[in-house]
């Protein structure tokens, strides 16, 4: 199990926006419920309350592994509030920050929030098939590309391996020697993570209304996923959270 109490230091950079062909096809089934209304009350609700009572990974616990992650220069998909790039530590500074959403909302919710570091938005769909994400040239690779709670909110196409399609689509935008990491929560019923009753219980429900899409998501296939597009990969299972880096 991974400790939270060693991460390395890291952060601070620049804006425009992009839109990908790609973003128009269904996408992240979570993405629908960004509204405004939404993004008011999701720190408080989500990264306040729900990582620690009831997936039981803590907001600390995940700053942190931003901290230990997120390069000078990085690229977030599925960007939420912007909670921890907010409060994380850039590794060397934050020279470019690029986030990418398939919701223009949240992006501009960011946008705002993380002015000081004038990030580039650009909006796409993470399980596109049939060409690259960003149009050649409006997004170069970075140190570091970050997917916090995105996986398990991800609709692939019927018959498709969602992890590898995500982590094919984004790998050419990691830097050689970068990382790709986030964090995601696994299937109810996977065993290799210790699910109480309550959290079987409301990713059940998510999972009924659409918000997750994670009830075939096992550890074991996100470990093979990693391993078939980066040099190294690493899994802590917190809670019913999986933490995971893969290094080009």
């Amino acid at each position: 199990r991974w400790s939270p109490r060693a991460p390395d230091p890291l952060q601070g950079a620049r804006m425009g926006s992009c839109r990908s062909p790609a973003a128009t096809t269904e996408a992240w089934t979570g993405g629908r419920p960004y509204t405004p209304l939404v993004l008011a009350f999701y720190n408080a609700v989500v990264v306040y309350l729900c990582d620690s009572v009831v997936w039981r990974c803590s907001r600390h616990v995940m700053l942190r592994w931003y901290d230990a992650n997120a390069g000078s220069s990085h690229l977030d998909v599925g960007v939420g509030t912007g909670w921890f790039l907010d409060h994380c530590k850039f590794r060397g500074g934050c020279e470019r920050l690029e986030l990418a959403d398939i919701n223009a909302t949240p992006l501009k919710h960011c946008r705002a929030r993380l002015a000081r570091y004038h990030p580039r938005m650009h909006t796409l769909n993470v399980a596109a098939t049939g060409g690259p994400l960003l149009p050649h040239g409006t997004c170069e690779p970075c140190e570091s590309v970050g997917l916090n709670f995105l996986l398990h909110c991800v609709r692939a196409p019927a018959g498709v391996d969602k992890f590898d399609l995500v982590f094919r689509n984004l790998a050419p935008l990691v830097k050689q020697g970068g990382v790709l990491f986030g964090s995601t929560i696994v299937s109810p019923h996977d065993t290799a993570v210790r699910h109480t009753a309550l959290a079987r219980a409301i990713a059940w429900l998510y999972n009924l209304f659409g918000v997750f899409s994670n009830d075939a998501d096992t550890t074991v296939r996100l470990r093979a996923a990693l391993e078939r597009h980066f040099a190294s990969v690493e899994l802590h299972a917190v809670g019913s959270v999986v933490l995971f880096r893969g290094k080009r």
